[in-house]
């Protein structure tokens, strides 16, 4: 997919603390349409400390946001570009206010839908209470 295109697509509604069931429906819909839900439905990219890797790490795609982490050796190329589309649209989809509390580079779609869905399950003040964790 063109990253000029994607980086342009959003879902109608911003989240924000008010509207989660409308933007999930949404998310889940423009997902679906660019063939990118399961980043948000199954923890398919994972990045690990390099440090860890016993042996060789040559075989390890590197983390482009750290040089201490590399990805997992199962991840492809195209799984890394469609986890980063996926966060693309996420981060296109939602207030500023919530973007504060989501780590967009260490966390795939998965954890950051995950933060995003654990958060909207309480009222606002105990959202709050979550986050300032």
């Amino acid at each position: 997919m063109s990253k000029e295109i994607i980086e342009n697509i959003s879902t109608k509604t911003i989240l924000n603390d008010e509207n989660y069931l409308i933007w999930r429906t949404e998310l889940f819909l423009l997902l679906a349409k660019h063939k990118l839900y399961k980043y948000i439905n199954t923890d398919e990219v994972k990045i690990i400390l390099k440090s860890s890797i016993k042996g060789e790490s040559k075989d390890y795609k590197t983390f482009e946001f750290d040089r201490d982490y590399v990805y997992d050796k199962n991840v492809t190329e195209d799984m890394i570009d469609k986890d980063n589309d996926t966060k693309i649209i996420i981060n296109n989809s939602i207030s500023d206010e919530i973007k504060k509390n989501l780590d967009f580079i260490y966390n795939n779609p998965y954890k950051i839908f995950k933060t995003v869905e654990e958060t909207n399950s309480f009222s606002k003040q105990q959202r709050i209470e979550y986050l300032e964790k």
